[in-house]
């Protein structure tokens, strides 16, 4: 899994670069079952673009950070967008925001699975 990382506004430090790949790299544990490899190269399909800035330079107060997530993985995305006071915040929600959507969709998934198929007499 490719982890793609962005700034608006702000300059990345690698502080901030280490805090967003180890936060976004818990994701890859629950991405195990829907990701689909290429078995000709062996490569992941799926990338995680992370978009972290600031929403405009002169405001001084309130959720002034924010931190955009898209996860790609074929053949769907899942997109998140939050807002918060710091940036280590609006990550965490942001990926909690992902994680959840994930876990929606792994559901649906299953239970997909189980559902009794249709014959016709």
């Amino acid at each position: 899994m490719k982890i793609i990382i962005e700034t608006r506004n702000i300059q990345i430090t690698e502080v901030l670069e280490d805090f967003i790949e180890e936060k976004m790299a818990k994701l890859e544990r629950f991405l195990k079952d829907i990701e689909k490899r290429d078995s000709e190269k062996g490569k992941d399909l799926s990338e995680i673009r992370v978009i972290v800035g600031r929403n405009s330079k002169h405001h001084k107060k309130g959720a002034i950070f924010s931190a955009e997530c898209n996860l790609f993985f074929p053949p769907k995305t899942i997109n998140a967008i939050e807002d918060a006071d710091n940036m280590s915040s609006a990550i965490i929600k942001v990926r909690d925001e992902i994680l959840r959507q994930i876990k929606n969709r792994k559901k649906k998934m299953i239970d997909l699975r189980r559902k009794p198929r249709k014959y016709k007499i």
